[in-house]
């Protein structure tokens, strides 16, 4: 993944947190599954 890919990500992300804050279910549901898979990786590791 370059860098231009990764702050892409990064500028996506940081909007979706921004629309959970101000009560977007949709952007809410996709953060719980981002924090879920997280969670899963740190469990295989």
């Amino acid at each position: 993944m370059n860098e231009s890919t990764m702050k892409d990500y990064e500028v996506m992300l940081w909007e979706t947190i921004k629309k959970a804050h101000s009560g977007d279910e949709q952007a809410r549901k996709v953060l719980d599954r981002i924090k879920d898979e997280l969670n899963q990786l740190k469990t295989i590791n």
